[in-house]
């Protein structure tokens, strides 16, 4: 075939694409075949390829996340501030156990029995805690900063089911202060292993997925919160799929509103868990005891999906509450990002629930659409045991919980990842 043959094909070829193309950009315009101006045509074009680009940045970013994520967050650890040695908890594995009293080598061979066991337990546990942990120390003070991430469970899984239930079950923790947005707390308990001296506190980011920071500490509030502040809340938070719009470097609480708030935030997660906790359960109580069988015949219970399908999963709905409430707390406390006081009317969660309230017709919310399911759920139950249906024949009022933070729709080049919004 000569050139001008081939030259030929190509142009019909590209035509027949051409006019394929057209037909479909104008259904996908709603108009009549032909209806669709060749300006309007030439104008998606643009469109279509700022918005791949856009999705094609996206996707780098969020391998690149994950390749982070993958690495864990001790790189987000402070170095060591001045005055302070920063150490590898391999170098000091006795570290954890701080202040406790052992008896004198020599005095008794159980005694040195038992220092050897103690010393073993300790090498064990800090090669353990190695890969996500730094310890700092001065003047005979001490401090060891942990970080560890955990993904988002799939809760339709038998080992998701018993974790969700599980966090329901955390105990209580006394308020501590709230650093980079992330609130602290304190156990109630002193740290096993140690004879009092060691204080023990966490801070979450994130619900779902999240990264936790543990805090053992035999050194003073000063000293801690010196720690504390040097953490990069930016980088830990930028690992998470959904980044938490109250957590930075440059987000301060009032000393004063600290320890409240921390309550306050705590009381949330709390809230949040034990309704994660509920759904967990009654998913257990409805499990397809057919897939159950089958997963534990071929090695696969761990991850099979188990659920019957009767019962809907709250996630969506507790991370979005999560977010909102979490704004409204911080804002009422009077927090500030970067010295501007933070609002929880100007956060764009709000706007982004009235929008997709909207656009899906039903006015009333995910969180009133998964309480009609559920409660229907319950309904269905009580029915089959033989109690009576309620009397209101309806579903019982619910407050709708705003969404994520989210893209105000200036244009197809920008795409919306959590609350992170990407744009050409």
């Amino acid at each position: 075939m000569s050139i001008k043959h081939l030259a030929g094909f190509a142009a019909v070829c590209g035509l027949v694409f051409l006019g394929v193309d057209y037909e479909q950009q104008t259904r996908r315009a709603g108009l009549d075949l032909g209806g669709l101006s060749l300006s309007a045509y030439a104008g998606t074009f643009e469109s279509r390829y700022l918005s791949s680009k856009a999705e094609r940045r996206l996707a780098e970013q969020e391998q690149e996340r994950r390749r982070r994520w993958q690495q864990g967050g001790k790189a987000y650890l402070p170095g060591a501030p001045a005055g302070m040695e920063r150490f590898s908890l391999l170098e000091r594995p006795g570290i954890l156990a701080a202040g406790a009293e052992g008896a004198e080598s020599g005095a008794d061979p159980l005694s040195d029995l038992d220092q050897a066991l103690d010393g073993a337990r300790e090498r064990k546990r800090a090669a353990k805690m190695e890969p996500h942990s730094w310890g700092y120390s001065k003047d005979g003070e001490a401090v060891v900063l942990s970080v560890f991430l955990r993904g988002q469970e799939n809760p339709n899984t038998l080992g998701g089911m018993v974790v969700s239930s599980m966090r329901g079950m955390e105990l209580p923790e006394e308020p501590y202060a709230v650093i980079g947005g992330v609130a602290f707390g304190r156990d109630q308990g002193p740290f096993k292993g140690s004879s009092g001296k060691m204080r023990k506190f966490k801070g979450v980011l994130g619900f779902g997925e999240r990264a936790t920071i543990l805090v053992h500490a035999d050194a003073s509030d000063e000293t801690i919160r010196q720690l504390l502040s040097a953490i990069d809340y930016d980088g830990l938070n930028s690992l998470l799929a959904q980044p938490v719009p109250t957590i930075g470097n440059n987000v301060t609480v009032p000393l004063a509103a600290e320890e409240q708030l921390a309550g306050d935030i705590a009381r949330l997660r709390s809230e949040l868990q034990g309704i994660e906790a509920k759904a967990a359960r009654l998913k257990m109580e409805n499990i397809d005891h057919g897939k159950l069988l089958a997963g534990a015949m071929t090695g696969t219970r761990g991850v099979i999906d188990v659920t019957s399908g009767d019962v809907p999963d709250p996630a969506v709905v507790l991370e979005a509450a999560y977010r909102e409430r979490l704004v409204r707390l911080m804002a009422e406390a009077g927090a500030t990002r970067g010295g501007v006081a933070i609002k929880a009317e100007d956060h764009a969660a709000v706007q982004d629930a009235a929008e997709d309230s909207q656009s899906s017709g039903d006015g009333a919310g995910k969180t009133a659409g998964l309480a009609s399911t559920l409660l229907g759920v319950f309904t269905g139950v009580s029915s089959q045991a033989g109690d009576a249906a309620p009397q209101n024949g309806g579903v019982a009022q619910v407050k709708v919980s705003k969404g994520l933070a989210g893209d105000s729709g200036d244009g197809s080049s920008c795409i919306r990842r959590g609350t992170t919004r990407t744009c050409d």
